[in-house]
């Protein structure tokens, strides 16, 4: 891959690693919205977060693979491609008053916003070393620290000035404008083979990968922090919203101090890297979940209606969640030989249990001490894996 330089690279990979959770986030705070317009309950409609991340996840694998073979470039625009599909699906959902093709159409375009995430990790693979990497993915997040709120505050605004349509005819510009970034920023040379990166059958690369213990480990590592991320952004507005009874244009401007934690969590791990082993900052930002989880359920537990104690947690959990994610998505996709390949299966994994878990969370949102035990048995998670890295790497 070549770029035309080296900010306009920066800058195309910052958007196309947000272009997934653009599409998923501002959506979410039209739950109700939809659930009122489709006549069905707001645990119906919720579903639209989990159905995206199962399209996300399916995605993942397949762009990892056609970036092997037809490039990053082309790849990235045929996933652009195919989220607008999603998206005109979903506006005939609106038109036929039916859920439905709301739904199909969350599917379609996680399915095809997932190119993004994936295509930046690659390249970010392809052009830095570990550290260099890890670095690159703090920055990313350093940038992306205040966009959920943001998004969550424009949408809500928009849906009380407009509707929730609007949202939808939002995403379709987006798109367009991605793909005219990605089609000018990136010149492709497909007769680069990618730091010479085996052709051997798909099956038997994935076996190789699926048997790296290393990527294995790691691969938990980052579905315990996306999966933290995904809860609080999919639910918070839902939460605030029900619970608390605040608008989410409130809910937005507020979400802004946890936000500081993924600028706080991001700067510490961009620095830390330089002095600390991996394994100590991962086992950090578990720590942080850990008493994020126990303060959720302590505030549980005293029946608070203050909604700050519930974004302090958040606060906690998007802090760990910072230090954790870049560093073992670098690692678990450099302890490979075919990052391709491997960053398919890190993302399908990842967004496949995370859609997973989203939906349990949403199944049993109403019970007081979901959340709590979520984030408890996710941190456990965490744990286990890096008890294991520790034995591997010290033993």
């Amino acid at each position: 891959m070549r770029f035309n330089n080296q900010v306009m690279f920066n800058f195309t990979l910052i958007i196309i690693y947000g272009f997934g959770n653009f599409m998923n986030i501002i959506l979410s705070t039209s739950i109700k919205d939809i659930a009122n317009e489709f006549m069905v309950s707001n645990e119906i409609s919720s579903y639209i977060m989990p159905i995206f991340l199962a399209g996300y996840a399916c995605g993942a694998i397949l762009f990892g693979i056609m970036s092997h073979k037809l490039g990053r470039k082309n790849t990235m625009l045929i996933g652009c491609l195919t989220s607008l599909l999603g998206i005109g699906i979903e506006l005939t959902g609106i038109y036929s008053q039916s859920i439905i093709p709301l739904f199909l159409g969350r599917f379609i375009n996680g399915l095809g916003s997932s190119a993004g995430v994936c295509i930046a990790l690659i390249l970010i693979a392809d052009t830095f070393n570990h550290k260099q990497g890890s670095k690159m993915l703090s920055l990313i997040f350093l940038v992306y620290s205040f966009v959920p709120p943001l998004l969550i505050s424009l949408s809500g605004f928009v849906i009380n000035q407009l509707n929730w349509h609007y949202i939808l005819y939002s995403s379709f510009v987006f798109n367009i404008f991605v793909m005219i970034l990605v089609f000018i920023s990136l010149n492709e040379d497909l007769n680069n083979n990618y730091n010479k990166q085996t052709s051997k059958n798909i099956f038997i690369e994935s076996s190789i990968i699926m048997g790296n213990k290393y990527f294995l480990l790691y691969l938990v590592l980052c579905i315990t922090s996306s999966s933290v991320l995904f809860i609080y952004n999919a639910f918070s507005p839902f939460i605030a919203k029900n619970q608390y009874h605040i608008s989410y244009e409130t809910c937005g401007i507020i979400s802004i101090i946890p936000c500081f934690g993924l600028l706080v969590g991001s700067y510490l791990s961009k620095k830390l890297i330089n002095y600390i082993k991996e394994e100590i900052i991962i086992s950090i930002g578990l720590i942080l979940f850990l008493i994020s989880s126990l303060t959720l359920f302590a505030i549980n537990i005293a029946k608070s209606s203050n909604f700050y104690y519930f974004i302090i947690t958040q606060l906690l959990s998007f802090l760990g969640l910072s230090i954790i994610m870049p560093i073992s998505n670098i690692l678990a996709i450099k302890a490979t030989q075919n990052t391709s390949l491997a960053t398919g299966l890190l993302n399908f994994l990842n967004f496949l249990a995370c859609a997973l878990i989203l939906g349990l969370v949403n199944n049993f949102l109403d019970i007081r001490f979901d959340l709590a035990v979520s984030l408890m048995m996710i941190t456990i998670m965490g744990g286990v894996a890096m008890v294991l890295l520790f034995k591997k790497n010290y033993s």
